[in-house]
């Protein structure tokens, strides 16, 4: 029983030093009218987090759902190069077509 107790309290010194420093955070809720109100708050700071970065840069602030686009001149396509005639493989006749 004491040898026991003796691995129980070792066991818990050396998973007492595992663990994380600082304040923990509360992870976020699974599902319900709590997840939405959590990612509406996590949304309103991340908008504010960009307000102030585009501040600090002297520009306007977008919101967090659009992106910037920017436009790619496309070439066109070149016409597919066409193989001579000669150089198209012939039809051969199906071994398993037997002419009656």
């Amino acid at each position: 029983m004491m040898r026991r107790l003796a691995v129980v309290v070792l066991a818990l010194v050396a998973l007492s030093g595992c663990g994380l420093r600082g304040k923990l955070e509360q992870p976020p809720p699974l599902f319900g009218p709590q997840r939405a109100a959590y990612e509406a708050e996590q949304k309103r700071k991340a908008d504010e987090a960009a307000a102030k970065a585009a501040e600090a840069q002297g520009a306007a602030a977008t919101p967090s759902g659009e992106r910037q686009r920017t436009e790619i001149p496309v070439a066109p396509a070149q016409p597919a190069v066409k193989a001579p005639e000669t150089l198209q493989p012939t039809p051969q006749a199906s071994p398993f077509q037997r002419p009656n």
